[in-house]
């Protein structure tokens, strides 16, 4: 206390646990905890190790590292079940214990291929479809090939979905 005072003039915020939030999710650290790695029941064809987890491509392995180097933890394809007909594998779900959140990533590495590009979009929709909101939820990193991913809008986009969530916390008054 004696360093914060001595740097600001207001006492610190006292942020009671559990979070309260205007806005509810299935995806909270609890969830993130129960979840399994590797769900994702279609083969992988150049399968790549990464911490114990089978990833589908170094698009995937990109990302991990930046998730590694960022310092967040995260699982590949675990299964997010709505109801007894739609289950989503995203390509990886990472947690922010903080804030009580996780927020799962979709890689969609070959936008210039017309058929991949359709699956895409309709899978995206049936996220939107299924109240999932777009940087609080999901994130979707489109690339138009597999060859140009973009560290550093993948990390601003990781960001953006932190400061996203971090808005439906609700802040006592003091």
């Amino acid at each position: 206390m004696a360093k914060w005072d001595s740097l600001y003039w207001a006492p610190p915020v006292t942020i009671p646990f559990p979070l309260v939030k205007t806005r509810s999710s299935m995806l909270t650290s609890d969830f993130f905890a129960s979840a399994g790695i590797n769900q994702n029941t279609f083969r992988v064809e150049n399968p790549i190790i990464h911490k114990g987890m089978i990833l589908r491509s170094k698009n995937e392995l990109i990302a991990c590292q930046v998730l590694d180097r960022m310092g967040i933890e995260y699982k590949i394809e675990p299964e997010i079940i709505i109801d007894g007909f739609t289950v989503f594998t995203p390509d990886i779900l990472f947690n922010l214990p903080e804030l009580d959140k996780c927020t799962a990533i979709e890689l969609d590495g070959a936008m210039n291929k017309e058929a991949y590009r359709n699956k895409s979009e309709s899978r995206m929709m049936n996220y939107f479809r299924n109240g999932f909101k777009e940087y609080k939820d999901i994130i979707f990193m489109r690339m138009y090939d597999p060859s140009e991913f973009e560290i550093s809008t993948f990390e601003s986009m990781i960001r953006t979905s932190v400061e996203s969530n971090i808005c439906d916390i609700v802040f006592p008054d003091d």
